[in-house]
């Protein structure tokens, strides 16, 4: 049987992303601007501008967290966030409550979201390291990143 083939936005949401900051300068930038990261990025195998946002304006109230991967002329392709009740677009037996990825498409918007069962960060920067594993972002190696270029844990 053949496989169907990926939408664009499905194309884009599994390329990597090149975030051109490092940790140090991520935490900079959202120190500054209130809790708010919105940085262009480079997407690998496309020609599409394509920016990251990530809110993180509280470290209290993780709820509040959310992250976006906004692509022109798609609009918003993919994002990470909290919600009290999530219907899960596989079924009622993936249903949740909590961190969910959404998977925008231009016809159905954010209907396309998943549960993310393993997904449970407990501060801002497990938040944007691990939601940036999802959503394929990779930052600039620095004086705080390990040789994989990855941000690290405390």
């Amino acid at each position: 049987m053949a496989r169907k083939a990926l939408s664009e936005e499905e194309k884009l949401r599994s390329n990597k992303k090149q975030l051109g900051l490092t940790w140090a300068e991520i935490r900079s930038e959202i120190d500054a601007n209130g809790g708010t990261l919105d940085k262009r990025v480079a997407v690998r195998g496309t020609s599409h501008t394509a920016r990251v946002i990530v809110r993180v304006r509280t470290a209290t109230y993780f709820f509040k967290w959310a992250m976006s991967i906004v692509v022109e002329p798609h609009g918003r392709i993919d994002g990470i966030d909290w919600e009290q009740t999530v219907r899960d677009h596989r079924g009622k037996a993936h249903n949740c409550t909590g961190w969910h990825r959404h998977m925008w498409k231009p016809a159905s918007l954010d209907r396309h979201k998943e549960c993310l069962q393993h997904f449970d960060p407990k501060s801002i920067k497990d938040f944007i390291v691990s939601g940036f594993e999802i959503l394929n972002v990779q930052i600039k190696k620095g004086a705080s990143s390990d040789a994989s270029g990855k941000l690290p844990l405390d």
